[in-house]
């Protein structure tokens, strides 16, 4: 299973008088780290990896760099490095070859640095920094998930810290298409999954890396600090990222997580039919 890596915006942050930014960066190494030790002392062809920036240019993606990184070495990829405006969706995109477009409809593919079937995809390190604080995360973004022609979302916020005065919760919503051609809008739905009454409809495009904050009162009718929210979309699907910033004591802190697809949680051959069910019962249109 290959892999893209999208890069995340900036966030800016206000706490109080004081006004910081979250800075994002996405960290990649060329070396399989999703293989089992025997297989990584077979010799396969050890060799330099080219990872390229393409960003979306209108209906076109159009190459931004490409920087070699040797065997066993790291990169790392920090966005405010990158001189675009902060909203370009931006795609990191590992090849060994070398004569990649410099524009194109359709993205090309990742190449994979897999050794063995390991069923588990290659990641890379999703860093936010607040001040001198940093959290992470392993991601990535599957090929076979961007190619999808027709796909759903569901997922909750039980990862989201209470809302406090000096703390602020963002929900990052990762859409990626292949074809720059597919600039859609979906609605996102945000509700209270005991009586499925909405807290909050949000327009999101394709090929967008989407930050929401949740603490900037949705709905009057129901706190954003409720025990849990229910978030779908029926048009599309999206990677979604839980990130929370604060101050404790005079420093800065901050910590992101990640939730599964429901598909992960359910076992069995008939888990395709109770996804099914989930999704009928609780992805609104």
């Amino acid at each position: 299973m290959s892999s893209y890596f999208p890069i995340p915006r900036n966030i800016d942050l206000t706490f109080g008088s004081k006004k910081e930014v979250i800075r994002s960066s996405v960290t990649l190494i060329n070396h399989p780290n999703n293989c089992l030790k025997k297989s990584l002392n077979r010799k396969q062809g050890d060799k330099d990896l080219i990872y390229y920036l393409y960003y979306l240019n209108g209906t076109k993606w159009k190459k931004y760099s490409a920087s070699i990184c040797k065997f066993g070495h790291h990169i790392e990829f920090k966005r405010e490095e990158v001189n675009l405006e902060n909203e370009k969706m931006l795609v990191i995109i590992p090849s060994y070859k070398t004569d990649l477009p410099e524009e194109t409809y359709i993205l090309p593919r990742p190449f994979s640095i897999r050794k063995d079937k390991s069923p588990i995809a290659e990641r890379g390190s999703y860093n936010f920094t607040l001040c001198n604080s940093t959290s992470s995360y392993q991601g990535e973004y599957p090929d076979s998930i961007s190619s999808l022609k027709k796909s759903s979302f569901f997922s909750f916020d039980s990862l989201r810290l209470n809302q406090e005065a000096d703390c602020k919760s963002f929900l990052l919503l990762m859409n990626l298409e292949i074809d720059a051609r597919k600039n859609e809008t979906h609605r996102v739905n945000i509700y209270n999954p005991y009586n499925k009454e909405d807290i909050a409809q949000i327009d999101i495009s394709s090929n967008t890396f989407s930050v929401i904050e949740l603490g900037f009162g949705l709905n009057e009718r129901i706190s954003i600090s409720q025990e849990l929210l229910f978030i779908s979309c029926a048009t599309t699907t999206f990677i979604p990222l839980f990130l929370s910033a604060g101050i404790s004591q005079k420093n800065y802190e901050i910590s992101v997580e990640h939730t599964h697809p429901p598909t992960e949680m359910l076992w069995g051959l008939s888990k395709s039919e109770a996804l099914r069910k989930l999704k009928r019962n609780w992805v609104k249109g």
